[in-house]
């Protein structure tokens, strides 16, 4: 996985928390863009 540009997969059947899982990873890529101000917000599937 590269650093720059990482990929992340969330899969599982509804009901098994993977909005949960989602919501947790782009919190956790908020957190560290406000800390490395140079990288791109990430970008969910959703918004594609």
């Amino acid at each position: 996985m590269s650093r720059k540009h990482p990929v992340i997969a969330v899969t599982g059947s509804s009901g098994t928390r993977t909005t949960t899982v989602k919501r947790a990873f782009e919190n956790l890529f908020r957190r560290e863009q406000r800390q490395n101000h140079s990288n791109p917000p990430p970008v969910s599937s959703d918004e594609l």
